[in-house]
């Protein structure tokens, strides 16, 4: 359900003509996580490139941020959680691929779920571009508000009643 309302942020965002390699943790949250943001980008018209799965409890994302390099793909996708996301997203910002340009565009960095946490860790590896304005962060702050709205209209629906707040809320916080 996540990806159903990142991929139109996405593609409002960065276009519909993009070329997407993935890493991906490799144990069953990575891969549920990966394929739907794989299949709703590919419906806007993105590529994937690649997918690579990552081991779990990974340190050093160095051997996996590197092939991204020749790899023609303009946008990495971080299928990652807690520490690995952290680790990743830092190894790709020093790699540089937050100020790269591929195909004639902007690289992004797109991690499709991340915590206040998680965000605290990454410190400033998890801001966009040096003028604040894009970058993983808005988009998925957008993506987050369209879930938000879409869950809680979806639990009216079925309950036949608007949710209580608190339900509301957690609906919300869920996607934080």
């Amino acid at each position: 359900m996540s990806a159903a309302a990142l991929a139109p942020v996405l593609e409002k965002d960065y276009g519909n003509d993009r070329k997407a390699y993935h890493l991906t943790a490799d144990y069953t949250w990575g891969w549920t996580q990966q394929e739907p943001v794989a299949a709703a980008t590919e419906a806007k018209g993105w590529t994937t490139v690649k997918n690579v799965l990552t081991p779990l409890a990974t340190t050093d994302f160095s051997s996996y941020i590197a092939p991204v390099l020749n790899s023609g793909a303009d946008v990495l996708v971080l299928n990652q959680y807690g520490g690995n996301m952290v680790n990743s997203l830092t190894s790709a910002v020093q790699f540089g691929l937050r100020d790269k340009r591929v195909n004639g565009k902007k690289f992004e960095i797109v991690v499709p779920l991340y915590s206040r946490l998680m965000a605290r860790g990454a410190g400033k590896n998890v801001k966009g571009s040096s003028d604040q304005q894009t970058g993983t962060g808005t988009c998925l702050t957008k993506a987050r508000r369209r879930l938000s709205s879409r869950s809680v209209k979806s639990m009216a629906s079925r309950r036949h009643r608007q949710p209580t707040r608190f339900t509301a809320r957690h609906c919300f916080m869920l996607m934080q």
